[in-house]
């Protein structure tokens, strides 16, 4: 069971969602994305040597998903890109699928890394319909996970194009203590952070 907790990322206060490994989230996409979507997390891994899973569309049946491979984002077992991102730095993945094209796109803190044609359908929601987050599959005995923290996910029923996902926000600014009933609203988004990120917390 994870706890929230409180966090600064890139000079900014806000709240955390601390997971440890295989403690991730799960989604119930029914109705909501299947293979035409905008997937966007802001984390960090405390572990990113070989593969830490990030998402998983198959409800941990297959070894497919988007993963850090030794923290460069991969989508395997078809395409990687991006720099590298060291263990406990907060980092925005973003992930798209066009179902008109199948073409899937990745970004790292809002900038395009690789782009690949899903000609097998591995990055569609499988029929169980969940998203899994932070969570590694049956095939792998759940070894390729990693604890973290997330401030922030967000989900959308199209693709983003490169300046909207450029421009997403991923924190929320906490301007003082939370009540327990509110640390659920810190999962939100902060126009500022982008900068913040591609200039100090990411290394090639």
């Amino acid at each position: 069971m994870g706890s929230f907790a409180p966090e600064t990322i890139g000079g900014t206060p806000t709240f955390v969602y601390n997971f440890g490994q295989q403690q991730g989230l799960s989604l119930n996409t029914s109705g909501l994305i299947s293979d035409n979507y905008t997937i966007a997390a802001l984390f960090k891994f405390n572990q990113t040597s070989s593969y830490r899973k990030i998402f998983d569309f198959k409800n941990l049946t297959t070894d497919n998903g988007l993963y850090l491979d030794s923290g460069r984002l991969n989508f395997y077992d078809e395409k990687s890109g991006g720099p590298t991102v060291a263990a406990g730095t907060f980092l925005e993945a973003v992930l798209t699928r066009d179902d008109s094209t199948s073409l899937v796109s990745a970004y790292l803190n809002g900038v395009p890394v690789f782009t690949f044609t899903d000609t097998s359908s591995l990055g569609v929601v499988s029929a169980a319909q969940l998203l899994n987050i932070f969570q590694d599959d049956n095939t792998t005995s759940g070894g390729e996970s990693s604890s973290g923290s997330v401030a922030g996910i967000q989900i959308f029923i199209t693709v983003l194009t490169n300046a909207e996902v450029a421009n997403l926000d991923l924190v929320t600014p906490v301007p003082g203590p939370l009540p327990m009933l509110s640390l659920a609203a810190a999962f939100g988004w902060s126009r500022h952070l982008r900068k913040r990120l591609r200039g100090s917390r990411v290394s090639d």
